[in-house]
């Protein structure tokens, strides 16, 4: 709740608030959960929380930063995104150290698989594969336009192209476009799971569910 600074967990069979969390101003932006930790990100710092209390576990300045967006966790990395800033900061957990990876514009969506550190630029058409090793540009993926929220869902990594009113997924491994779906008015976010994917639609304040085809079809 980023206009609130807080955090708030629901149990999922009937929606009641188990816990809150309160964060720095402005507000969390970013939730991921991965290696038993809940990454945020708020105010210009990168947060560690414990998902069982909410409470916080670590923080991370992120100096040079104007507005942390989104996170991804790969092996040994915490990745986060600057939709203000022309670079991507990565947080080594192995040793701390902080480093970033210049990319030319302001940075969104980010999520990682298969070794590969994806990232949608804010105002670029085009979706840039980072090798989550080196930091290193593996390939850049052409939109239509700039794409926002970035995640994987059933072995592909989805789009959401908002300003065409687009989702478009990606074949995790190769890169390859796969998918591309008219649906919602301003889609910003997509995710899902092996039965649906499910799209956000700003304008008309929806989540829209499309299932997932039984037989695997890829275009």
């Amino acid at each position: 709740m980023p206009f609130e600074n807080r955090i708030v967990a629901l149990d999922p069979a009937d929606g009641h608030i188990v816990h809150t969390g309160t964060t720095s101003k402005p507000g969390p932006r970013a939730l991921t959960l991965a290696g038993g930790s809940l990454w945020a990100t708020a105010g210009t710092a990168l947060l560690e929380l414990d998902p069982a209390t909410g409470s916080a576990l670590l923080t991370v300045a992120l100096p040079g930063s104007g507005l942390p967006y989104d996170v991804a966790v790969s092996g040994d990395s915490v990745w986060v995104t600057d939709s203000r800033t022309t670079s991507v900061a990565r947080y080594r957990l192995d040793g701390g150290q902080l480093e970033r990876v210049a990319l030319g514009g302001p940075t969104v969506g980010v999520v990682f698989t298969g070794g590969s550190v994806w990232v949608a630029l804010k105002e670029a058409k085009e979706i840039v594969r980072l090798d989550a090793a080196t930091g290193q540009v593996q390939s850049r993926q052409i939109l239509p336009s700039p794409a926002l929220g970035l995640a994987l869902v059933a072995g592909e990594v989805w789009a959401g192209v908002p300003a065409i009113d687009r989702v478009m997924s990606f074949d995790a491994r190769s890169g390859n476009p796969l998918r591309s779906w008219h649906v919602g008015d301003f889609p910003p976010i997509v995710t899902g799971d092996d039965a649906a994917v499910y799209v956000s639609s700003n304008v008309s304040n929806e989540i829209i569910r499309v299932p997932q085809p039984e037989n695997g079809y890829r275009p």
